[in-house]
């Protein structure tokens, strides 16, 4: 996929998270950008503004959009959401997901972690009536990971840990609690009580 493409496949969310910043990226973008568009990009008043005008101007030719890329890749730490989006440009090998309304997928990862304990559990509320939504078209079927009808995907990964104790990888799915058919609260309101003095 050509840098430009790239660059465009993901335009809305790079101008939301460069806009927590924009002078930053600004500054780091000066020797890419003649000096008028430096000023069309500064003259804008709001932060979202400045961004979506930037990144216009680094659609402006594969090579322009090429040098914008590196250096987003280059201060990817100033601006955190940008590490998925390499993810997701470098083609992540993470598996896409789905689940219905009554189902659970995990897939947290943990890494060099040291500690005396470790608890990932897992707690849901099956609620009856809340049905699956059955087979889903399209969605379902592309996921790597596909949970239906109430069911627990964990796909957790821990690597390069050390627990000295206990590790609770538990799943609990609790019935939710179902109203009594045909039963009246017979209490009356507080402003209906009568006492007799």
């Amino acid at each position: 996929m050509k840098t430009m493409d790239t660059l465009l496949s993901d335009v809305d969310k790079l101008c939301t998270w460069l806009s927590s910043d924009p002078d930053y990226i600004l500054d780091q973008c000066g020797d890419i950008l003649t000096r008028n568009e430096y000023k069309e990009v500064e003259k804008q008043s709001g932060a979202l503004d400045k961004m979506e005008t930037l990144l216009k101007i680094m659609q402006k030719g594969e090579e322009k959009a090429q040098s914008f890329f590196e250096i987003l890749k280059q201060h990817q730490a100033h601006y955190p959401q940008l590490q998925q989006f390499f993810k997701a440009s470098e083609g992540s090998s993470a598996p896409s997901q789905f689940a219905d309304d009554n189902s659970v997928i995990t897939t947290r990862e943990m890494t060099n972690i040291k500690a005396k304990s470790i608890s990932m559990k897992i707690e849901t509320v099956e609620h009856p009536g809340c049905g699956s939504s059955g087979d889903v078209v399209g969605q379902s079927h592309q996921a790597g990971f596909t949970s239906l009808r109430g069911s627990v995907i964990c796909a957790d990964k821990l690597s390069n840990c050390t627990i000295d104790g206990d590790i609770d990888l538990s799943v609990t799915v609790k019935q939710a609690p179902r109203p009594h058919a045909g039963t009246v609260n017979q209490t009356l309101p507080s402003s209906q009580v009568h006492t007799h003095t």
